[in-house]
């Protein structure tokens, strides 16, 4: 069903059915279907935008969605996951993605992560988020790529191109962490941050290598574990990158 005396349409190219004009999994974070995290010209403020998402209204996914109403940021996105159907596996090797990641300056150690070592990573991710108010869904997101590549960084990389960590209530982005500490996008005083999200991240270094690319930093024990299984110095931290 294509309504087209709304006023918003065409919100989106390919549009096939506008079943669900508000998607019952936002917002999802996951970027496998083009939705992203943007900064609003207007305020400043991050939000997750699917301007370029049209997976909920392709006639075959509109079907399988119901109304969630999930409150739950890790919810919304796990059931993304499972009607995707991602699983984890073996990385694809790509010599011209480690070809054009040792160009980059700051970066160094590249290692291509197995099935075994990203199930790893998740079972140390999730076992932190019990412990914590913090979900990792950028280590998720590079994980569930085809292509998982853990490297180095040090302090002549660049800095993230937006906040690397997210307060959110419910399912609303409240605000985020910066270099001065928690910003608030408004001032009143009942804003209680219920999880922190470290979401994934662009890497457009990698934008003529693959597709859906995604960056993210590892959690402590997630780190160690990888520290193990390279030469990372002390003064470096960990990077996962993921694309298809």
């Amino acid at each position: 069903m294509i309504d087209k005396n709304c006023k918003y349409f065409p919100c989106h190219k390919e549009l096939e059915d506008c079943k669900w004009c508000y998607c019952s999994l936002y917002p999802c974070f996951n970027s496998t279907t083009k939705g992203k995290l943007i900064r609003i010209s207007k305020n400043n403020n991050i939000a997750w935008s699917c301007i370029d998402c049209t997976w909920p209204h392709k006639k075959e996914n509109s079907k399988r969605l119901i109304n969630y109403k999930f409150n739950d940021v890790l919810k919304l996105y796990n059931k993304k996951i499972e009607l995707l159907g991602l699983e984890l596996k073996d990385s694809i090797h790509s010599k011209e993605a480690i070809k054009r990641l040792k160009t980059i300056k700051g970066l160094d150690n590249f290692l291509l992560l197995n099935e075994v070592q990203k199930n790893k990573i998740l079972s140390l991710e999730l076992k932190r988020e019990k412990a914590g108010k913090k979900i990792n869904l950028g280590v998720r997101e590079a994980i569930y790529r085809r292509t998982t590549i853990c490297c180095s960084h040090a302090h002549s990389f660049r800095e993230p191109t937006l906040p690397i960590v997210i307060g959110v209530n419910n399912t609303k982005i409240i605000g985020e962490q910066n270099n001065n500490g928690f910003k608030f996008y408004n001032t009143e005083k009942n804003n209680k941050i219920e999880k922190y999200v470290l979401p994934g991240l662009s890497f457009q270094e990698l934008e003529q290598i693959g597709t859906n690319i995604v960056s993210s930093s590892p959690c402590f024990s997630s780190d160690v574990y990888l520290r193990n299984l390279t030469k990372i110095k002390d003064d470096e931290a960990t990077l996962l990158l993921g694309f298809d």
